[in-house]
């Protein structure tokens, strides 16, 4: 059940019938707040259960066998939390050991759902290089949905307590609320404690102006996905699949689109979590802050994933940096690339997500020593309100960095990187385009391209807002009539040109 689907439609149709009743019971809709502050106490608690189960039933949709884990560490960390709170200040140390437990149970939990099986065969694999056969087998671990967002909840909350920025929680269903967060449960953004928890602390009034700009923020998402991302993957996806009779056209038009695709999935699933949580009265972290406008590799890390990315740079490279400082940029380098190989290893256990942290770590070495890494200048436009040329030549740079990284990111093994470069130079005597696509396919995944360079355009223009759709400026949209006229135009299109594919491609991290 994904957030695109009819199935969503209907749970979220039921669950939101009640959840905004819920601030009603027992008095006029139309009531001033806070006339009752214990009858509303009462609907605060009765509001997050009620989440709470809607949680689960979303979860058990996804992944029914997995929500004993899910249940059994909610407990643990709620007890983590209180027990290095309850130490803290009277024996540091004992309050240390809880904190650090959450963090070793969180790094190994991860190590064994998403990485034994793979250090188990790679070690199989080295010991045969010696001539060893070791009858060593993958165990055929099953991999928990979200299981990489929600572990970083849980150890962040940890963390944060040990560091004094929140106090723990008492309140065990606003913790199990916050951390199986139904629209960011299976791909993120990854929600702080410190900005959600108090937001669970509150009753939440259905507000119109925010369920309108959520509504908007969906509906942005879902031409992102359905429209855009998912009839660019029938290009790549075709390229990819037979990268061996590809030309060199073939694949170099694949490579440079499939960032763009990338792009509208992640953000497109973001936009709507984030809409779905306004709608539900909660302000969800944001994701993305239009990345394909940096200039520089750091830039396009401080716009993609910024809830992964800040994350990591608060809990690792700052500490790691701060531990390597006598070693000055040196060290500073040094935490970096460690900081991007733990982002590759994050998306799966494969040695070339590691190679894709390792490269986008080195492609800051050159910013550090330059002091290009902690220099902040604003975009400069040129004519019609473009970029300027040297703004502009520096994006597109970035952009094929970016690309050639995502080969790594993209194939399923070394092999396929090597695959795909090979295709690239030995390709040039192939009929220009071997897609194997039917004329309609080309056609529809040509226009969803030019598309998606419109939307790309139109984020430009917008890029002071936190979207594109979230307060239409032109003139021709200031009627609500026009503006509703054109949202439900849009969203006939996109159902009009949906394709069959409803995954998420961070739904496998």
């Amino acid at each position: 059940m994904t957030v695109n689907s009819l199935e969503f439609l209907l749970f979220f149709a039921v669950f939101f019938a009640v959840y905004s009743a819920i601030p009603c019971l027992g008095r006029k809709c139309g009531a001033r707040a806070g006339i009752d502050a214990d009858a509303d106490e009462v609907r605060r608690k009765l509001q997050n259960l009620w989440l709470l189960a809607g949680n689960i039933v979303f979860y058990a949709f996804a992944e029914p066998r997995m929500l004993p884990l899910l249940g059994g560490v909610i407990v643990l960390y709620w007890l983590f939390g209180l027990a290095a709170g309850r130490f803290g200040g009277s024996n540091e140390r004992v309050a240390g050991l809880f904190s650090a437990a959450g963090v070793v149970s969180g790094i190994g939990s991860l190590l064994y759902f998403k990485y034994l099986d793979f250090f188990i065969e790679s070690f199989a694999d080295l010991l045969s290089l010696f001539g060893f056969r070791p009858g060593m087998h993958a165990l055929g671990i099953v991999l928990p949905v979200g299981v990489s967002f929600f572990v970083f909840k849980l150890m962040s909350y940890v963390i944060d307590i040990r560091r004094g920025v929140i106090a723990p929680t008492r309140d065990f269903i606003s913790f199990a609320a916050y951390v199986s967060f139904f629209p960011t449960m299976l791909s993120g953004p990854i929600d702080r404690p410190k900005a959600f928890l108090p937001q669970l602390a509150t009753l939440r009034r259905f507000s119109l102006p925010m369920a309108s700009d959520g509504c908007r923020q969906i509906l942005w998402g879902i031409v992102k996905k359905m429209l855009l991302a998912d009839n660019l993957a029938v290009l790549t996806d075709a390229c990819w699949s037979d990268m061996a009779s590809q030309s060199t056209v073939s694949v170099l038009i694949a490579v440079l689109v499939y960032p763009v695709q990338m792009y509208m999935d992640f953000s497109g699933y973001s936009d709507m979590a984030i809409g779905v949580g306004k709608i539900l009265g909660f302000r969800v972290a944001r994701n993305f802050s239009y990345p394909f406008f940096a200039r520089n590799i750091a830039e396009y890390w401080r716009g993609w994933h910024i809830s992964l990315t800040s994350w990591l740079t608060d809990y690792v490279f700052m500490p790691l940096n701060v531990r390597f400082r006598d070693w000055g940029t040196h060290g500073s380098v040094l935490a970096i690339i460690i900081t991007f190989v733990l982002i590759g290893m994050w998306h799966g256990a494969s040695w070339t997500f590691l190679l894709f942290g390792l490269y986008h770590g080195l492609l800051y070495v050159p910013l550090m020593y330059s002091g290009a890494f902690f220099r902040k200048s604003k975009l400069k436009e040129g004519r019609f309100g473009l970029p300027s040329a040297s703004d502009a030549a520096k994006m597109a740079s970035t952009y094929l960095l970016v690309a050639l990284g995502l080969i790594i990111f993209r194939a399923p093994s070394l092999a396929g990187v090597a695959d795909c470069f090979t295709a690239i130079f030995t390709g040039a005597g192939r009929p220009p385009l071997t897609f194997g696509l039917t004329g309609r396919e080309l056609v529809i995944s040509g226009a969803a391209l030019l598309l998606s360079f419109g939307a790309v355009a139109w984020e430009w223009y917008g890029r002071k807002k936190e979207y594109v759709f979230a307060a239409p400026s032109w003139r021709i949209f200031r009627p609500r009539a026009m503006r509703i006229a054109f949202y439900a135009a849009v969203f006939i299109v996109v159902m009009m040109f949906a394709t069959n594919s409803n995954e998420f491609i961070y739904f496998s991290f």
